[in-house]
């Protein structure tokens, strides 16, 4: 009986430790993650590319590489032109967790 009660004390001792370590390595891993919100500032003036259709004055996502990765996030179509999926845009601004966006257009054509 005796014996019993130490296994038992031991095991929850043990089960302890290693639910104390796991939670303690989760937390390590999870302050590893980039936040690229607090940067996408630096994509002002970058082109990417349409993810989705935009209508006019429209939300949508694109594609655009922020801070040497490649990031897909949201974006408002801050013109009165049309911008189909995968055509080049120019990011304009950034307000709120939001790139304004406008059609690329290259000016030597």
């Amino acid at each position: 009986m005796l014996g019993q009660i130490i296994s038992l004390v031991l095991a929850i001792v043990v089960g302890g430790i290693f639910m104390y370590v796991s939670a303690y390595l989760t937390f390590k891993a999870k302050s590893l993650e980039e936040n690229v919100n607090k940067d996408q500032k630096t994509a002002i003036g970058k082109i990417g590319k349409a993810y989705t259709q935009f209508q006019k004055r429209s939300h949508g996502k694109i594609e655009i590489e922020i801070n040497g990765q490649l990031t897909i996030t949201n974006a408002f179509n801050d013109s009165d032109k049309e911008i189909k999926a995968f055509e080049a845009i120019k990011v304009t601004n950034f307000v709120q967790d939001t790139l304004y966006i406008e059609k690329f257009e290259e000016e030597n054509k």
